[in-house]
C-alpha cells in the first residue's frame, strides 16, 4: 500500500466515521507512540486517479488547496479541501493546520505548522499556472485561469489589465495562424473592455486591425459563396462602428456585393440564351442569394423559370435503383414514385389499412364474401384526366397479374398467386379476378410494376431520368404523357449532399428549394427560419437489428435478448439522434411494425398496445451474454473436457451508408463493447441495405412500413430480410397471407408482434418520424404525403412567395 509520511497528530473529531477512518486511526495509533513519522495507510488507486486528474484542465477541477510538507516528510505534497480561512504567512510557529484530504472528504487531519513549506489556495494555483501557460504561449488556457481567478476571487485593475493582455495576445497568436473570425472575436472583446487600449506599440484605437479581420473573414465567406452570412456581416459591423469608422471595410465590400450580383445576372442570361437551362437557373439564384431584396434579381428568376421551370431538391442519399416499393430503401422509394407507377398506388390511410387507388379507373368488390372483384378501365384504356398514367387494356392487365402468379416467372408474387383462382376479361373495360379464399385488402399485393414480370422497369412515370452524375440527377418530364393545362411540370434537378445537414444550410441559404428528409435535430431551427415551411411524413421509419444465425452464439435467443437489453434505445433516439427534441412519433418500440403516430394511428393495426417496450438494463444484459458463454462451457465440460473457454465472438455489425444509421450504430457498439462484446462497425455501399456475402452477425434496417398486411411478408418471408424464423412464425405469416377479415389479420398480426419479441426474430430499436421541408416559392407540394413526389404533378416553383403550398 501506498504511504504518506507526515510528522503530524491526527484529530479525532466527531464527524470522523466509517470503516477508512478506522483503518487510518489504527495505523497511525501503532506509529504514534514510536515518536516516529505517521504512516497514513491510503488505498492503492491514488495513482490512477491522479493520473485522471491530470488529464484534465485545472482551471475544470473541483478548486482545492495544496499543501507542501518539509524535507523530513518527503517534501509531500497534498491537496485538501478548501479551507474557509487560509492561514496567514509566515506560518504561526505554535499552532497547527487542521484539514481534510480532497479525495478523502470527511476524515480530518492535521499537523503542525512547522512542518508546512508553503500553502497555496486554488486561485493561487491557478494563477502560477498562468504564469507558465504564458511563457509557453498557451493564451486560452491562462485566459480561462484568470477569467476564473476574477470570477471567484474578486477583480483588481491589475488583474483587469492582465487579462486584457492576455486576450490581445490569444487574438493576435490567432490571427497570425489564419484563424481571423477567432481572433476578430477577441480583439473586439478587447476593444468593448479599453477601447483606448495598447500594447506593444499596436492600438485597436484607429480599428484597423478590426476592420483587416473582418476583410478577411469576408474574403473567407466569399470563396464558399455564404452570400447571406456575407451581408449580415457588412451590416453587423456598419450598425456597431457607424460613420466613417466603418466606412473603409462597409463602402468598398457594399459595392462589391453589386458586382457580384450583376456578374451572376450576366452570366445568368448568358446561359439562358445558350439554352443551358440548369446554369441559368444555378446563376439566377445565387444572384438572389447575394441581393435578395433586389427587384431585378426577382424578376430574372421570374423569367428563368417561365422560361423553362426548374425545381433544386436536396437529398442525403442518391437513389441507386429506383423502385416505389423498396421500403428498406429511402432514395429507391423516392425516386421510384418519381419515375414509375403501379398498378395499384397507397394513397393513404383508412381505420382499416392503407387507402389505394387504380390510376387507370376503379377497383370494385362485387360480392358480399370478398371474392370476386372488378378491375373498371376508363374509356380508352387511360386515366386522361390524370397526367403520367401509363395507358392499358384489359387484355394487358389480366396478362400481368396471371404473370405474377406464375411460378415459373422470375416476378411471381407469392402472396398474390396463393389466393388468386381465376383472371378473366368480360368486356372491353372490365377484368374480373376471383380468389381462391377471401382476403382482407387484395389492393396491397396489387402495387405491380406496369410491365411483365422480370423485365427493366418502363419509363412509364410521369418523369424520366435525364442526366446523372456523383453529384446531381436530372429529372424531365415524360413526353410520353399529354401534359394537363394549367400546370408547370418544372424539371427537378437532385443535389447529393453526403451530410443531411449540409442540405439544410443549403435549402436556408436558398441553394435548393426542397430536401427530402430532414435530420430530427436540425427541425427546430428550420421551423424558426422565415420562408421555409416543414410537414411530415405520413408513414415513420422502422428502424432495427436483423440477426444472422451463423454461429452457436447468434443462435441462442437469449444471447440475443442479451444484447438487446444492452442497448439504450431511449438514449440513441432521445439525445443522439433527436438532439433532446420531443417529436411525436419517434418513440422507442418492441415492434417491427409503427406504433403510428398522434395524427396517424390507423397504422398502429399490427402492434399489441399491451407490450410495454423493456428498458434498457445493463447488468441484465451482461449476464445474459455471459450467461450464454457459461452453458457453452458446461457443455464441453459434460463432454469431457478440462477448463474450457468459449470466447464470446466478435459481432460484425453491418449498416447502409447513412448519418442517422451511422450515429445509431457507433453508440450500439460502443454500448455492447462496455459489457464485454467485441464489435466490429461494416459499412455497406452505397444503395445496399444488405451485405452481399455472411460476413456479418446483426443488419441494421431501416423500413418504411406503409401496410404491415404486405409488409410481414416482406420481412419474415421466404425471401425477406429475416428469412430463418420458428415455425410459428411462419404459420402466422401464412394466415396473415390469406386473412378474410380485418378482425383476423389485425389478431394474426399482433400475434406475430408476440411471437417475433419472444424469439427475437428481429431487435426492434425505434420509430422515427420523418420530415421534409421547402421554400416559400414551391407551390402545390401538398400534404400527408407517403412519398415526396407523390403530388409531383401539381409543384409549381416561382421567385415569390405563395398561398397554395
Amino acid at each position: 500500500m501506498k504511504n504518506y509520511s507526515f510528522a503530524m497528530k491526527f484529530h479525532r473529531a466527531s464527524r470522523l466515521r466509517g470503516c477508512l477512518w478506522m483503518m487510518r486511526t489504527l495505523c497511525l495509533v501503532a506509529v504514534a507512540f514510536a515518536v516516529m513519522p505517521v504512516v497514513a495507510c491510503v488505498q492503492t488507486e491514488p495513482e490512477k486517479a491522479v493520473q485522471k486528474a491530470d488529464e484534465v484542465d485545472l482551471v475544470d477541477r473541483v478548486p482545492f488547496d495544496r499543501i507542501i510538507l518539509d524535507a523530513f516528510n518527503r517534501n509531500e505534497t497534498l491537496d485538501i479541501l478548501p479551507l474557509l480561512r487560509p492561514p496567514s504567512k509566515p506560518f504561526p510557529e505554535r499552532d497547527v493546520l487542521v484539514f481534510e484530504l480532497a479525495d478523502e472528504s470527511g476524515i480530518e487531519l492535521e499537523v503542525p505548522f512547522e512542518n508546512v513549506v508553503d500553502f497555496k489556495t486554488f486561485n493561487q494555483l491557478l494563477m502560477d499556472e498562468a504564469e507558465e501557460l504564458l511563457k509557453s504561449e498557451n493564451y486560452s488556457r491562462a485566459f480561462r485561469n484568470l477569467l476564473h481567478v476574477n470570477d471567484h476571487a474578486g477583480s483588481s485593475p491589475e488583474l483587469t489589465a492582465r487579462i486584457t493582455n492576455v486576450l490581445f495576445l490569444d487574438a493576435k497568436k490567432n490571427y497570425e495562424t489564419g484563424e481571423y473570425g477567432l481572433a476578430l472575436s477577441m480583439f473586439e472583446d478587447v476593444y468593448e473592455r479599453d477601447p483606448r487600449f495598447s500594447i506593444e506599440g499596436i492600438s485597436l484605437t484607429s480599428l484597423d486591425l478590426i476592420l483587416d479581420c473582418y476583410d478577411r473573414v469576408l474574403i473567407n465567406l466569399e470563396s464558399k459563396e455564404y452570400w447571406s452570412e456575407m451581408r449580415g456581416l457588412i451590416q453587423s459591423v456598419a450598425v456597431k462602428y457607424p460613420g466613417d469608422a466603418s466606412s473603409p471595410l462597409v463602402e468598398p465590400w457594399s459595392k462589391k456585393m453589386v458586382a457580384i450580383t450583376e456578374k451572376f445576372q450576366a452570366d445568368s442570361l448568358s446561359a439562358r440564351s445558350a439554352k443551358d437551362f440548369l446554369m441559368a437557373r444555378v446563376l439566377a439564384g445565387k444572384a438572389i442569394q447575394v441581393s435578395p431584396d433586389d427587384a431585378t434579381c426577382q424578376q430574372l428568376m421570374d423569367d428563368t423559370i417561365a422560361a423553362f421551370p426548374m425545381l433544386f431538391v436536396g437529398v442525403s442519399q442518391p437513389a441507386m435503383n429506383p423502385d416505389p416499393q423498396r421500403i428498406d430503401d429511402w432514395a429507391s422509394r423516392r425516386v421510384g414514385r418519381l419515375t414509375q407507377r403501379r398498378l395499384m398506388e397507397l394513397s393513404g390511410f383508412t381505420d382499416e389499412g392503407g387507402r389505394y387507388l387504380f390510376p387507370n379507373g376503379k377497383f370494385i368488390q362485387m360480392d358480399e364474401l370478398g371474392l370476386i372483384y372488378h378491375f373498371v378501365l376508363d374509356e380508352a384504356g387511360s386515366a386522361e384526366a390524370v397526367f403520367g398514367v401509363p395507358p392499358l387494356t384489359p387484355h394487358e392487365l389480366a396478362a400481368l397479374l396471371l404473370a405474377h402468379a406464375d411460378p415459373s416467372v422470375p416476378g411471381y408474387h407469392v402472396p398474390w398467386a396463393r389466393i388468386v383462382d381465376r383472371i378473366s376479361v368480360p368486356d372491353d373495360k372490365t377484368v374480373e379476378i376471383r380468389l381462391r379464399v377471401p382476403f382482407v385488402r387484395p389492393e396491397a399485393l396489387l402495387q405491380l410494376p406496369y410491365v411483365a414480370p422480370g423485365r427493366e422497369p418502363d419509363k412509364n412515370g410521369p418523369y424520366v431520368i435525364a442526366d446523372q452524375n456523383s453529384d446531381r440527377s436530372l429529372f424531365r418530364i415524360n413526353d410520353r404523357y399529354t401534359q394537363l393545362p394549367g400546370q408547370q411540370y418544372p424539371e427537378i434537378v437532385e443535389w447529393s449532399y453526403g451530410d443531411p445537414s449540409t442540405a439544410v444550410e443549403a435549402l436556408i441559404r436558398g441553394v435548393v428549394d426542397v430536401v427530402d428528409r430532414i435530420p430530427p435535430g436540425e427541425l427546430k431551427r428550420l421551423k424558426e427560419t422565415p420562408g421555409i415551411e416543414v410537414r411530415s411524413y405520413t408513414v415513420p421509419t422502422m428502424h432495427m437489428l436483423v440477426p444472422n444465425l451463423r454461429n452457436d452464439f447468434m443462435k441462442q435467443a437469449m444471447f440475443r435478448i442479451g444484447l438487446l437489453r444492452t442497448i439504450d434505445r431511449e438514449q440513441i433516439i432521445r439525445e443522439q439522434i433527436c438532439r433532446g427534441l420531443e417529436i411525436d412519433g419517434s418513440v422507442v418500440v418492441d415492434s417491427p411494425f409503427p406504433v403510428g403516430t398522434e395524427d396517424n394511428d390507423q397504422i398502429a393495426y399490427a402492434v399489441d398496445i399491451t407490450i410495454k417496450p423493456a428498458a434498457n438494463n445493463y447488468l441484465l444484459g451482461q449476464l445474459l451474454v455471459q450467461g450464454e458463454k457459461r452453458r457453452q462451457e458446461d457443455a464441453l465440460v459434460r463432454k469431457g473436457e478440462e477448463h474450457p473457454v468459449v470466447p464470446i465472438p466478435e459481432i460484425v455489425l453491418a449498416y447502409p451508408r447513412n448519418e442517422m444509421a451511422a450515429i445509431a450504430c457507433n453508440a450500439i457498439a460502443s454500448q455492447w463493447r462496455q459489457v464485454g462484446v467485441k464489435t466490429r462497425l461494416r459499412v455497406l455501399d452505397v444503395g445496399a441495405t444488405r451485405p452481399p456475402d455472411d460476413d456479418y452477425d446483426f443488419l441494421y434496417l431501416e423500413l418504411a412500413c406503409t401496410e404491415p398486411l404486405s409488409d410481414a411478408d416482406f420481412l419474415f418471408g421466404m425471401n425477406g430480410f429475416v428469412p430463418d424464423v420458428n415455425a410459428t412464425i411462419e404459420q402466422i405469416v401464412r394466415k396473415v397471407n390469406t386473412a378474410s377479415s380485418w378482425r383476423l389479420a389485425s389478431s394474426n398480426l399482433r400475434m406475430m408482434h408476440r411471437q417475433v419479441l419472444n424469439s427475437v426474430a428481429v431487435l426492434p430499436l425505434y420509430q422515427l418520424r420523418e420530415h421534409f421541408a421547402f421554400r416559400s416559392n414551391v407551390r402545390g407540394i401538398g400534404r400527408d404525403l407517403i412519398f415526396l413526389y407523390q403530388q409531383v404533378d401539381r409543384w409549381n416553383v416561382g421567385s415569390s412567395d405563395g398561398s397554395d403550398r
